[in-house]
């Protein structure tokens, strides 16, 4: 095991100083390896701790390049159209050039992840797929690796360690995959609330790899606007029916299921179900806008009405001929709840319902002064 350095005695002299970590706790940073899956709101504030604190080697992959809505929460990055895994490594090595922080600018996937985890102690998840979440976890376990994994959306986040020895994976905790997105760029977020998750986690890891995995099974759960805003929940350990973990072991026929089901949520619409963007352009079709409110009163078509997706039943009822007599169209902002919304129509014999191929941000493409978020 490597001993520290003269100017690393007086770069960690102040994290050596605590007494629940010393110099023994340094010298392990020293000598391991984190890998941090995602580079971007979680991972930036995550890999600049991680590696300021002297950890030897971070292997940082994502295959994401930076843009300007990414600016506002991950801190690390400074160039638009530079790769994420780059850019923060670059920014790691600016700081502390003691360690090593080697970028990965690939996507994080079932035939490359087993070797990208290869000579590792310790996964950082800081991704916002939930499909990858799954993947990370279900690799962590196989190569038993410890995990741990954060997230963030709108004002809140959440922290759990897991697959240790005798501990739970994350399919223990959320045995099924949420049926509608949770990323960031659906949903928004505060920068300053990812910030504070990666930073957690960024702490948990050096706990982690200083005094090994925690004595309980707990979530940290932290909610901005809450009178208390943070809380840890215990949380009960391995359950005995996980399709990963669970007393049988993994069930691959079940995981198989799942990974089939994850590329694409959204159902895939007919060419004559579909009307371009540029349609809209001096159109006098009614036009329904299925994005919440928050989004529609970011930006809006002053000609489109909004009818929310989980309003959409509603609307129907007090719009009976729309789309039967009529032309309607569907539009939201990528063009993907409105496929879901156009097939509803549908189903429901408004065969004259027709979907906006790529929504608001293909219709920007016609109109340069229409705002894109």
């Amino acid at each position: 095991m490597k001993d520290l350095t003269l100017d690393e005695y007086q770069y960690y002299g102040r994290q050596m100083l605590v007494p629940e970590f010393g110099k023994s706790g340094q010298v392990k940073l020293k000598n391991s390896t984190v890998a941090i899956i995602g580079a971007g709101g979680l991972g930036c504030p995550c890999g600049l701790y991680l590696g300021c604190a002297g950890v030897g080697t971070l292997k940082i992959v994502d295959f994401d390049t930076v843009d300007t809505s990414n600016l506002h929460r991950q801190i690390a990055h400074t160039e638009i159209g530079a790769n994420k895994a780059e850019s923060l490594a670059k920014a790691i090595k600016q700081r502390n050039a003691n360690v090593r922080a080697l970028p990965y600018p690939v996507p994080f996937a079932a035939d490359n992840a087993s070797q990208l985890l290869e000579d590792v102690d310790l996964v950082l998840d800081c991704t916002d797929s939930p499909a990858i979440r799954y993947l990370i976890n279900d690799i962590c376990y196989a190569k038993q690796l410890p995990l741990i994994s954060a997230a963030a959306l709108r004002s809140e986040g959440q922290l759990s360690i897991l697959c240790y020895p005798g501990g739970p994976c994350y399919r223990c905790l959320f045995p099924h995959m949420p049926a509608v997105s949770q990323s960031c760029s659906d949903n928004g977020i505060l920068g300053p609330v990812v910030g504070v998750m990666g930073v957690m986690q960024a702490a948990e890891a050096l706990k982690f790899l200083a005094l090994g995995p925690p004595q309980e099974v707990s979530m940290l759960i932290f909610s901005l606007f809450s009178p208390v805003p943070w809380r840890r929940i215990k949380m009960k350990g391995k359950r005995p029916d996980c399709i990963n973990c669970g007393e049988n072991g993994p069930d691959a026929t079940k995981l198989a299921t799942y990974y089939a089901n994850v590329c694409d949520t959204y159902p895939v619409l007919d060419p004559s179900e579909e009307v371009p963007a540029s349609q809209l352009e001096n159109t006098d079709v009614y036009t329904i806008d299925v994005r919440d409110p928050v989004q529609y009163e970011i930006c809006s078509l002053p000609f489109s009405k909004n009818v929310p997706l989980s309003k959409l039943e509603e609307w129907m009822e007090t719009h009976p001929t729309v789309g039967v007599d009529s032309d309607l169209y569907v539009l939201c902002r990528r063009g993907n709840d409105s496929r879901t919304a156009t097939q509803i129509l549908r189903q429901k014999g408004r065969d004259r319902t027709f979907n906006v191929h790529g929504g608001l941000e293909e219709y920007s493409k016609t109109d340069p002064t229409f705002p894109t978020y």
